[in-house]
């Protein structure tokens, strides 16, 4: 009778612990209601229409017409609430201004949630622009450029206005940052001259310098930038620069020395900042003769590319078009200040051979098969030559003539190399990039890669995800470098976990930079200026070959 009694009174205690478990497990799983409002921060005015997504389950919903929201039947659980809206810096739970980090806010079982959200206004570049005179300028179209931290001349993009009567200009809609201000008063005939036939180029009265760049000057490398804050107006008022457009004459010869022909002439600035429709390229072809109008002051690479008929061409492609370059070519650089430049002389050549191997770092070859090993230009980023390592590790780069980078493209990182030195004559170029005037030869030093495992979170250990991380080396040198090799971004993963392989050895800061989230941003995020995130940034070294794992917590 008593064993009888003691296994119901186990059955019964058994009954009651499972029924606590399971009342457990319900109630961790009640869901939560989210609700929200978006408003201006200025005003507080409600914002309708913002659009709402929970960054970590992908739930989206708008804003009615009082700037409310909500989402129902959310998971406890850490969420990030994002709002944008089209006018406004992008905003997120945690952040009370556009420098700001998002952060996850706490939802508790069961327990309704609130939050406010508040956006800013886009910055804007309001001025005047006048002449030497005082006078207002008028046909001028004004364009704001995002400066980068590394220029490049084939920056594009940035927001477009025409002055009024008066002169005055107001740029809206700028995401807060750094901008090149530039003045463009060319007409439709100065853009088109870059294209023109030597025949129908103006030879006499070229206007003056179209393009000013604010504080109010015409060459590029002498540029300001301004400072856009979100919900301000800033000032950039300059006077027009007078310097004169100038033309580029000489002639190209073959790699005999005699007059060439069936080739095309291009001139391509080398410092950013550079408009979309800057005279960049166009040729006038006349014999052997060429000449290069309508050009602003700056630096110009002037190339020479030998064509002949593409015999692949479809029938209907003009004759005229259906052109495709030798290898044969040539260029040179100059320098123009607004007064025209004669006699330049550019003698085709087939290019030259950089042939190479791979080898370790005590200079011994690696039969490496299937490595793509890239030459790209210095001078014209979208100029790549791309060849593909034999079963011994050698490679050959054909027609290259100028200085070129050459690289170990991303899959050889998978296959355990990471390029650590470009050995030219016993001088590591890697960096510098090789000048290519004669056939060269380069050992491409190869070591492990490096690999780095890291997770970012605050100060109170919460996991801050989809940030955008940067790495960047300690030495400010390295920042601007072409294709600099020790700045490299990462997306943080929904649990705050990034990932970064290949980095070179040496010291490094991780950080987190304020603002846009990554995907937010829409490509990769770009910071201005390195040296305002040493304060808040995370140091670290890295080994050759080092597999580490890094924190970095921020504010």
């Amino acid at each position: 009778m008593a064993h009888g009694l003691t296994r119901v009174l186990a059955v019964i205690i058994a009954g009651l612990c499972a029924g606590q478990a399971g009342a457990q497990n319900r109630s961790a799983v009640i869901p939560v209601r989210l609700s929200g409002t978006v408003v201006v921060a200025d005003t507080g005015e409600p914002l309708a229409g913002a659009d709402i997504r929970l960054l970590e389950t992908g739930a989206k919903t708008f804003t009615a017409p009082d700037g409310h929201f909500e989402f129902e039947n959310v998971a406890p659980g850490w969420h990030t609430v994002i709002a944008s809206r089209s006018g406004y810096v992008t905003g997120a739970t945690g952040m009370s201004g556009p420098k700001d980090r998002p952060r996850p806010i706490e939802l508790t079982a069961g327990r309704p949630s609130h939050v406010e959200i508040r956006l800013l206004a886009l910055g804007a570049i309001t001025g005047r622009i006048v002449d030497e005179a005082g006078r207002p300028a008028t046909g001028i179209q004004m364009r704001a450029i995002r400066r980068r931290a590394t220029p490049s001349p084939n920056e594009r993009g940035g927001a477009a206005v025409s002055v009024d009567g008066d002169g005055r200009f107001a740029i809206r809609g700028l995401d807060p940052g750094k901008y090149f201000v530039i003045a463009d008063k060319r007409g439709p005939r100065a853009a088109q001259r870059a294209g023109s036939s030597l025949s129908n180029t103006r030879r006499e009265g070229d206007a003056l310098a179209s393009i000013t760049y604010f504080p109010g000057t015409a060459f590029p490398d002498q540029a300001g930038v301004v400072d856009v804050e979100a919900g301000v107006q800033t000032d950039a008022t300059f006077t027009l620069a007078s310097a004169r457009l100038a033309r580029i004459t000489g002639t190209v010869l073959d790699s005999r020395g005699e007059p060439a022909s069936d080739y095309t002439v291009r001139a391509t600035t080398t410092r950013a900042p550079q408009l979309a429709d800057l005279p960049s390229m166009g040729f006038a072809l006349d014999g052997e003769r060429f000449e290069l109008t309508g050009l602003p002051p700056g630096e110009y690479v002037i190339e020479a590319i030998r064509l002949r008929a593409d015999p692949l061409a479809p029938p209907y492609i003009p004759p005229a078009l259906a052109l495709r370059p030798t290898g044969e070519r040539a260029r040179t650089t100059v320098q123009i200040s607004g007064d025209d430049v004669t006699g330049v002389t550019l003698r085709l050549s087939a290019g030259f051979k950089v042939s190479g191997r791979i080898v370790d770092v005590s200079g011994n070859p690696i039969e490496a098969a299937g490595l793509p090993v890239s030459a790209t230009s210095t001078d014209d980023r979208l100029q790549q030559i791309l060849a593909i390592t034999g079963a011994d590790g050698t490679f050959v780069l054909d027609n290259l003539l100028g200085r070129y980078l050459l690289r170990l493209a991303q899959p050889a990182v998978g296959k355990g190399f990471a390029l650590e030195r470009v050995q030219t004559s016993g001088v590591d170029t890697i960096d510098e990039g090789v000048d290519v005037a004669h056939d060269t030869f380069v050992d491409l030093v190869v070591s492990a890669p490096t690999q780095i495992r890291g997770v970012v979170r605050t100060r109170d250990g919460v996991p801050m995800p989809k940030v955008s991380v940067v790495i960047f080396a300690e030495r400010p040198a390295a920042w601007t470098l072409p294709n600099s090799r020790f700045v490299r971004y990462a997306q943080a993963s929904s649990l705050g976990e990034f990932q970064i392989v290949g980095l070179p050895a040496g010291r490094y800061y991780a950080a987190v930079p304020g603002g846009l989230l990554a995907e937010e941003a829409g490509a990769t995020p770009f910071v201005d200026d390195f040296a305002t995130l040493l304060t808040s940034a995370t140091p670290f070294s890295l080994a050759n070959g080092e597999k580490k794992s890094l924190v970095v917590t921020v504010d």
